[in-house]
């Protein structure tokens, strides 16, 4: 599986020239507008957000690594980002094994908290949904810490991506969340759901505290291809 950096997706899409001459990002904030998240829109009807440690959470860690079905399974209308333990400027592969993040505490801990901050935080591993990146909303969180084996996650997330598809090519504006709630419970599925955040807000500080841990938010290319 190829996978790309998100603040590489957002440049792109913004054509800001932040990057330098390294293929690092040098101002952050001047790729997160609106307008750049809006153009990123145009390829997705929802945002997914996997977030584990690799270090600990080798189900899901084993089940992006390599040849990993995850663009298959999510499907062209859903984009999954997750942690990678190296910067992805450009389009790379996901390694058999060691997509964790070792320096220091592995920062999803940290961005779990954020998203949940005022709330108790959920366990590790576990999926989040967003409708958009670039208003401030609510988002949906659905644990993996049930899922022992790497056919469990790919089978359990399969069902929960097709889900997530199927509510977000019928859903009215500003109801996805809503639906999705009820069609998770449909099928039995756990999930919480967060305060209102500025999920803008979020995914900068989410990229900022990947790349202090020498690592990079990142998703599959399969959409932008």
């Amino acid at each position: 599986m190829l996978v790309i950096s998100f603040a590489a997706l957002l440049e792109e899409a913004g054509r800001n020239g932040v990057y330098n001459r390294g293929g690092n990002i040098t101002r952050l904030d001047l790729l997160f507008t609106k307008e750049n998240l809006a153009h990123v829109r145009e390829h997705a009807k929802a945002f997914c957000f996997l977030a584990f440690d690799g270090a600990k959470d080798a189900a899901v860690a084993d089940y992006v690594s390599g040849d990993s079905s995850l663009p298959d399974d999510s499907g062209p209308d859903v984009m999954v980002l997750f942690t990678l333990n190296q910067f992805a400027p450009l389009a790379i592969p996901v390694p058999k094994a060691g997509t964790e993040i070792t320096v220091g505490t592995h920062p999803v801990h940290a961005m779990v908290r954020m998203l949940f901050e005022g709330k108790r935080r959920p366990a590790l591993p576990g999926l989040v949904v967003f409708d958009d990146l670039a208003e401030a909303a609510e988002a949906v969180y659905l644990p993996l810490d049930h899922l022992d084996t790497e056919d469990e996650v790919r089978r359990h997330l399969r069902r929960v991506f097709s889900d997530i598809e199927f509510v977000a090519n019928g859903a009215k504006p500003k109801k996805f969340l809503d639906d999705l709630c009820v069609q998770l419970h449909r099928e039995g599925l756990v999930y919480e759901r967060t305060g209102r955040r500025s999920i803008r807000e979020w995914m900068l500080k989410s990229v900022e505290l990947a790349k202090e841990h020498k690592g990079d938010i990142v998703s599959a290319t399969g959409l932008f291809v």
